[in-house]
């Protein structure tokens, strides 16, 4: 299995929608329809399919990703509620799309502010899986207070955590982390595993790691190939 940069995914993935026409929404969709499975049998090997599915949400397209997921559980008959961390203004379009998509399907959707507003929900409503789709490989460090904050609650609440791409707050190229990181039972790759799984503090951040294979051309699991 190849292991990639954040260069090298980038490259990969403008390669795939310009010589293969395999673009973001492909990429998305099936990122949303393997993330959801993978979450739903390790939940059921492990009996936990009780309570609420909650997935953190950034601004970008690892955020898609996550409510591409949370669309799909939904619809496999997991109650799901999203918290997004930043304001609609500042959200990618392809979020805003699978956003839009997800409520339909019935998720809900909390855009939110504050610490306050996601402890208060999550200690009133107890167990529950949470879903890391804050930032993956395209974190900036260091991190703002607010986000310390919530993931200090988040990794302290007990629940069991998926990460989508990789631990957010954990660079994709180095490992490092500066303040905080999520510290995720498991990972779900998108497409190929990165260097920050591997390095520094990635191991310890991400936790069983499990590639989601979601259609990029055969040709690049071979370093070099483009």
């Amino acid at each position: 299995m190849r292991i990639v940069s954040t260069k090298e995914m980038y490259e990969i993935e403008k390669a795939s929608h310009d010589k293969y026409h395999f673009d973001e929404k492909l990429i998305i969709e099936n990122a949303g329809t393997l993330g959801a499975q993978l979450i739903e049998s390790t939940l059921l090997k492990e009996g936990n399919l009780q309570g609420e599915v909650i997935f953190l949400v950034g601004k970008g397209n690892n955020g898609a990703d996550g409510m591409a997921m949370a669309r799909h559980l939904v619809n496999k008959g997991f109650s799901c509620r999203a918290f997004v961390f930043f304001p609609e203004t500042e959200c990618k379009k392809e979020l805003l799309n699978q956003i839009t998509m997800a409520k339909s399907f019935g998720v809900s959707v909390n855009f939110i502010d504050s610490l306050f507003q996601l402890s208060s929900y999550l200690d009133e409503v107890g167990a529950v899986t949470v879903i890391d789709c804050l930032f993956g490989t395209g974190v900036q460090l260091p991190l703002s207070n607010f986000i310390y904050d919530v993931i200090e609650y988040v990794n302290n609440y007990g629940a069991s955590i998926f990460s989508v791409d990789i631990a957010s707050g954990v660079s994709g190229d180095s490992g490092a982390i500066q303040g905080n990181a999520i510290m995720a039972d498991t990972t779900l790759a998108i497409g190929f595993p990165k260097l920050g799984h591997y390095i520094a503090n990635g191991p310890r951040h991400s936790g069983i790691l499990q590639t989601l294979k979601i259609g990029f051309p055969k040709a690049f699991e071979e370093v070099g190939d483009k």
